[in-house]
């Protein structure tokens, strides 16, 4: 029998891997949401990622083929489809350094996520091998915009380069400079005088970036920052959101307070009422969903389903009467009342509640929804689950 040629391949069909390439970008969008799934626990999570790598494999063993095809898509007016194309071609094309300069210098500016997305996703060493100073010096944006926020995640952005990116003059750059704060490069001591500084930025997004790496290098400190924030009458909404994320119950009066004085945080504050996770918040909530302003009873919504979502009745199919309204999914105004008049007696008034359950849970993080997962990451640091805690749901800022 003739021996089979060790370097002898199967041929590829363009059409097979079309469809590898466009399950890698679905299931990266499908992975982003249920980074932050109420419903999904850590142990249902893993199976996607082994979704992703069966795609990724295929992809693999068509190498050439598939880098063809990529810089195909390159263009694609989709930035997940630009994430996956690119990504494909600088991790199996393997490009040069000069090579992704030139092509991330041309793109446009809604491709930008896309290219940002896929730098942070190749591997840190081939990173570290294209990028070993960090950005060459006298690029601009678009490909600082991408390269700051890639080599902060792989955190492979010297401190002397962060340094004076915060002082850069593009507010795009400062406020990706801002998030890798928070992505452990530099001591926290460091990390505090940075933040400090971009928290007083010019710029709203570089200073709610900033303000969010001080909450994940120093989440006690920055609570009580918050505080002093609401207290002293200069009030962005993004700051009682923060409070509501690292807060407890001690601060459900100083937020509540707020729903009285601040127009324009109120929708932020009633959000946070349900991140507190106070439940005696909850007859409040109820009487705000018969205002008139959607956008304050869409807040309300969200913090009872943030409450005791997993807790609230589920409608009868066969029902005449609607007992959730069609789009949100929150019971009507009279069946909460009912329902929450029983239900009240089975919590514990000065806990920490989310979606019905007590929180933080005391699952081991195997167990425990994704959401939650997040959420308790946030408070309590843990190396296994760093990975989450760095990332954001989409919206976030």
């Amino acid at each position: 029998m003739k021996q089979r040629d060790a370097k002898y391949r199967p041929p590829t069909l363009p059409d097979v891997l079309l469809e590898h390439l466009e399950e890698l970008a679905i299931l990266s969008i499908q992975r982003r949401k249920l980074l932050f799934d109420p419903d999904v626990i850590l142990c249902e999570f893993l199976p996607h990622e082994g979704r992703i790598a069966a795609h990724w494999d295929g992809l693999v063993v068509g190498a050439d083929d598939s880098v063809a095809l990529a810089k195909e898509r390159l263009d694609s007016p989709d930035p997940w489809d630009v994430y996956a194309a690119a990504r494909v071609w600088i991790e199996l094309g393997k490009p040069k350094t000069w090579e992704i300069l030139e092509r991330v210098a041309t793109v446009d500016e809604t491709a930008v996520p896309g290219w940002r997305e896929a730098l942070r996703r190749v591997p840190h060493e081939l990173m570290r091998d294209r990028f070993p100073d960090g950005p060459p010096p006298g690029e601009t944006s678009p490909v600082l915009d991408v390269l700051v926020f890639a080599l902060g995640w792989h955190r492979l952005l010297p401190e002397n380069v962060l340094t004076e990116l915060v002082r850069h003059a593009d507010h795009s750059v400062r406020r990706n400079a801002a998030r890798t704060i928070g992505w452990g490069m530099v001591s926290p001591q460091k990390a505090g005088h940075l933040t400090g500084v971009l928290r007083l930025d010019g710029d709203q997004d570089v200073r709610r970036a900033a303000l969010w790496s001080a909450a994940l290098v120093v989440p006690d400190e920055t609570a009580s920052w918050c505080r002093d924030r609401i207290r002293s009458g200069e009030v962005d909404p993004f700051t009682v959101r923060v409070l509501g994320l690292l807060g407890g119950p001690e601060d459900t009066g100083l937020v509540e307070g707020l729903i009285a004085s601040s127009r324009g945080a109120i929708p932020a504050a009633i959000r946070a009422l349900g991140d507190l996770g106070d439940t005696r918040v909850v007859e409040s909530l109820i009487e705000i969903l018969t205002t008139a302003d959607e956008g304050i009873r869409r807040a309300a919504r969200y913090a009872l389903q943030t409450l005791i979502g997993a807790a609230l009745p589920r409608p009868r199919k066969s029902s005449t009467e609607a007992l959730f309204e069609e789009e949100d999914e929150v019971p009507t105004t009279a069946a909460l009342k009912a329902f929450w008049a029983e239900a009240s007696r089975a919590y514990t008034k000065h806990e920490r509640w989310l979606r019905g359950r007590p929180f933080p849970g005391g699952e081991d993080a195997w167990n425990q929804p994704m959401e939650s997962l997040w959420r308790s990451s946030l408070l309590s640091p843990k190396d296994e689950i760093e990975w989450l805690r760095r990332e954001v749901p989409d919206g976030f800022f």
